[in-house]
């Protein structure tokens, strides 16, 4: 079972190249095996260079204070690869504002504000959320209006009366604070007798 291979078949093999190359059994010439090898650590020298050249880039200075920049790594910034914010390797001029990155059809993920949010009114997300944990959201109602406090606390948008509130049409802020909302500090010394009516009155 001596069968010859065709004569005009390809050899894998054969060389193409200069007279100082190695001779086959069946005559054709080869490369030298060390030429190969050579290549091979050629182009493995170049991948590996090439693949250390960004990594190197990364590297952040042990001194550098992020805080200088007037936005504060925390949460789960201080865990993100610093060329999820900074693109193309621009550092300088990166947007502060929440919604930059974190919007319907943005880079990272995001939910639209729920329709039973507090009206927002151009506030940014971090007035009241913390980028280590989301939630509970902090308010402060010091900017609040007087008197304003139904049109967000409507039993909607932010909790609004019990159903076992005392009836009455004064503001909640008559009675309670923002600080403590209970106890109820209301003072009805000064009430004249008989005119409980005039805020009870079941509103």
């Amino acid at each position: 079972m001596n069968a010859k291979r065709p004569t005009n078949a390809p050899n894998a093999l054969q060389s193409r190249g200069p007279a100082s190359s190695i001779t086959g059994e069946t005559g054709e010439t080869l490369q030298p095996i060390v030429s190969r090898h050579l290549w091979l650590w050629v182009v493995l020298l170049i991948a590996v260079t090439l693949a250390a050249i960004p990594a190197h880039a990364a590297e952040v200075d042990p001194g550098f204070d992020h805080l200088a920049t007037g936005f504060a790594l925390t949460g789960r910034h201080r865990e993100a690869k610093c060329e999820s914010c900074h693109l193309n390797g621009v550092l300088k001029g990166t947007p502060k504002v929440c919604a930059t990155c974190h919007s319907q059809g943005s880079r990272f993920q995001t939910s639209k504000l729920p329709t039973q949010h507090v009206p927002v009114r151009g506030a940014s997300c971090d007035s009241c959320h913390r980028s280590d944990a989301w939630s509970p959201a902090r308010f402060s109602h010091a900017e609040v209006a007087r008197g304003s406090c139904a049109s967000c606390h409507n039993g909607v948008t932010a909790a609004g009366k019990s159903a076992s509130h005392p009836a009455t049409s004064l503001s909640c802020d008559s009675c309670h604070r923002s600080n403590a909302w209970s106890p109820a500090l209301f003072d009805h010394s000064q009430v004249s007798a008989g005119t409980c009516s005039t805020c009870h009155n079941g509103n």
